[in-house]
Order: structure tokens, then sequence, then C-alpha cells
């Protein structure tokens, strides 16, 4: 469990309580006037456990006798980058506002109301009108026109976009990076933090064979094992892959952690960063900032802007409080890929269109449809990465006993109970895709236990071989 110390103070209690006191006045004169009193607490800290997107959340709030004083995230096992913003604002939005009417934070909804509810939990123990306080307060909807210039402008900070971020301005350019999420990083943040590190300076404590050959002739196993569809162009993946290992040795030179190289995955020797994915942004986050790097959050890109050759010259973006024109010298979309957007998956994708994704609620295909809008040429297929070698969230949540299972030796069944391939060597891709088409849903009553795309199945569709 994480601890963290997150306090938020209210100040000028005796102003508050004129103010409720004058409120009170004015309310009790008025016959028909709603109560919008706050009421009072029975003074003390009280403490409420919900649970949150990777486990429970504990927050304690204290009150005097008029209003909520501080509110504390007490421990909590969320995703580091994911839930901070929700952690962050959501107590001081309570104390600050003496308000339950407060907005989830996007990418980090779970997090959000498991604060939320706790928090509602406390009041009610200390007495307090719950329903007063999230009586819904009136937003002002004031927006103003923003123009902004700059040499780059990088859309998406996951690593793609941080990596760009980060080359322009090695190379001396004024670089502006957007996000139209509240925290950096994308699905990237949620990743292992593995990468291919072909003949990188890593080091390599177990001596492991990481040479571009050694890659190359694991790829053309991998491929084998698909139809015959004349993908790939096999000299594009050697450089791919050529350039792995260069590109890793450039984010470690900058603080990207990476440990020895190894090879968890039977096949695919890696480079691990320190801290998963969260640590890999983390680090490149700084990196950024430290070179000069701005990063704009909770700024949407809404389309590029084009001069009259159709050259992309800009984007224009929406922040909650301000429509941007954002000029720009050259632009990189790095939006990431749309597996959160159904109706793009059931026009790009529709064998997957069944499938739960894992992928960041930003994945929405923003990128894809704002370049398609200006005319750029579309790929002819779309690709979605594939893995039956995870316990499903869901599952390991309603069974306990399901998170401890493993993927190792054991038999992949349809829901049928019938096998339908040979699981060993076949890589997990492969393998998934045909779960996919042998149509492997689990069905239980009027459920439908799907498998997810990305990196995970549901654990319903194995059975562990005994030792």
């Amino acid at each position: 469990m994480k601890k963290t110390k997150i306090k938020f103070m209210k100040k000028g209690i005796s102003i508050t309580l004129c103010l409720l006191m004058m409120v009170t006045m004015v309310t009790g004169c008025a016959k028909d006037s709603p109560d919008t009193t706050q009421g009072a607490y029975k003074p003390g800290t009280y403490t409420a456990t919900e649970q949150g997107h990777n486990g429970p959340v504990t927050v304690s709030v204290t009150f005097d006798a008029n209003s909520i004083t501080a509110v504390n995230i007490d421990e909590h096992s969320e995703t580091p980058g994911v839930s901070d913003p929700a952690i962050e604002r959501i107590p001081k939005s309570v104390v600050d506002g003496q308000t339950l009417a407060v907005d989830t934070v996007s990418g980090a909804t779970m997090t959000s109301v498991a604060i939320l509810t706790a928090v509602e939990d406390c009041v009610t123990q200390a007495g307090g009108n719950v329903t007063a306080l999230k009586a819904a307060r009136e937003k002002k909807n004031d927006t103003t026109d923003l123009t902004r210039d700059t040499d780059v402008l990088v859309v998406g900070t996951g690593i793609a976009g941080m990596l760009a971020a980060i080359s322009a301005a090695d190379n001396g350019a004024q670089v502006l990076a957007i996000d139209k999420m509240p925290s950096t990083g994308g699905t990237s943040i949620t990743a292992g933090g593995y990468f291919i590190a072909a003949d990188s300076q890593q080091p390599n404590d177990s001596n492991i064979d990481d040479s571009i050959d050694s890659l190359m002739t694991y790829w053309h196993n991998i491929m084998d094992e698909g139809s015959d569809t004349g993908y790939p162009n096999y000299d594009k993946v050697r450089s791919i892959l050529g350039d792995s290992g260069k590109t890793v040795d450039y984010m470690a030179s900058f603080g990207v952690p990476f440990g020895s190289i190894i090879n968890p995955f039977g096949g695919t020797p890696v480079a691990a960063v320190e801290g998963g994915g969260s640590g890999m942004i983390s680090a490149l986050e700084k990196a950024a900032r430290d070179k000069g790097v701005e990063f704009l959050l909770e700024c949407k890109a809404e389309e590029l802007i084009t001069d009259g050759s159709g050259a992309v010259t800009g984007v224009k973006a929406t922040t909650p409080t301000e429509n941007m024109t954002i000029n720009a010298k050259s632009v990189v979309l790095a939006t990431g890929g749309f597996s959160k957007n159904p109706e793009m998956v059931k026009s790009y994708s529709p064998e997957i269109e069944q499938v739960v994704p894992l992928a960041a609620v930003s994945s929405t295909g923003d990128g894809i449809r704002m370049a398609e809008a200006v005319g750029a040429a579309r790929f002819e297929n779309y690709w979605s990465s594939l893995s039956g070698v995870t316990i499903s969230m869901d599952y390991a949540k309603a069974v306990p006993e399901a998170s401890g299972l493993t993927t190792a030796q054991q038999l992949g069944v349809n829901g049928n109970g019938e096998r339908f391939a040979c699981e060993a060597g076949k890589h997990h891709t492969a393998l998934t895709y045909d779960l996919i088409k042998d149509g492997n849903y689990y069905k239980h009553g009027n459920n439908r236990h799907r498998a997810n795309n990305i990196r995970q199945l549901s654990v319903f569709l194995y059975l562990r071989f005994k030792q």
C-alpha cells in the first residue's frame, strides 16, 4: 500500500461561520426558499475506506462544528501518475468549496469516486447534511480565445510524444506538448516498461543474446504462425528493431532507469525500466521539463490547421477555459490508437469489436480523425496487440483466488472446454487471435466474459497443469 501525506486545511473558519449565520438568517426570512445551509458537524476526524481502481482507498476527514477543515488520503495503491490528479484535486476542491459536488477526474474516475464516496461516508459519520453538500453548484462557462506560437507542437504525451518533444528540444527547438488528459503518460504509464533493445549498451549480466540477428530470427518465427498477408516488410522490421537499442541508450542518457537485459517472455530480450510505465513516464517528463519543454494538460486538440498548400501549420485546441489556436512550424501527432472508440473499432477492426481494451481512456483515435480530415492517407490495415497471458482484472476482483494464478503450464481451452491450439511455442498474439476466431466467450448467466485485447484474456479460458 502506498502511503500518501496529502492534507488540505481550510482557513478563515470564523469568516465562514459568519457567512453561514448570514445565510441562515436570510433563508429563514423567505418562506419558499430551499434550505441551503450545510448544517453542523460533530467535531472530530472520521475515516472511511472505499474501493478504488487497484484496491482500497482510505480517507480521513476532519470537521469543526461548521465546516470541513481537512481531507487526507491516508492509504491507497492506485497507479502513480494516473491517479495523482484525483488525489491532489478532489480533497482540495471539497475543502475549498465545502461541497461534495466535485467533478471526477478524467482518466482516474474510479479513484475519484472512491475518494468522494469515502468523504461522503465521513460526512454522514459526522452528522452532516450530505444532500446539501452534493447540491450542484452553478458553473461558469466563460471561455477566452488565445493564440500561441511555437516551433514544435507535440500532441500526446505518451512515450512517443515524450521522446519527440525531448528530441526536438535537444535540437534547439521551442517545444510545446499538449494532452487532453489531466496527467501525462497516456497508455504508456500503465505499461510494464519493457523495451526491445537490440545491441544496446545496457548491462547484460546474464549474457542473453540480444543481437539484431537473433531478434529477426524470432520475429520470422512469430510471423510464420500467422496468415500469409504479405506483411510485414522485413526490411522495415529490421530497421526498427535495429534502432531499438539506440533508443533505449538515448533514454538512459537522460535518466530513464533501466536495469540489466532480461528475457522474461521466452524469446524477446528486453531492457526493463525500474518502476514500469509510471517510472518511465516520470523520468521522461522530468527530462523534458529540464530541457525546456512546456506542457499544457487538459488541452484537447480538435482539428489541424493547414495552409493553402495543405501543409499542417498548427492545431485548434480547447481547454476548460480557453479556445486555443496553436501555430507551429512542425506538428507531431502522438495521440495513440483508437481502442477506446467503439465506432472506430467496429469500422477498422471489426474482428475484435467485442474485445475489451485496456488502453487509457484517451485512446479514442483523435490524431487519426484529425489527420483524415485534412486528407491524410490511411494505411490499408490497422493492428491490435492481443495477449491471452494474464488474468482478467474484473475476474480477479470478483474471485480473490484468481489473482494468484499464473499462465505458465496451462492449457488453453474455449468456452466449451475444447482445446483449440498448441500453446507451447506459440506467440501470445497468435494464440489469442486463435482464441478470438474460435469464439472464445465464456458465458455465465446472461453475461459474456470477453477476451481483453492488448495484454489480457479472461482466466476462464485456462486450466492449470499439475506440477
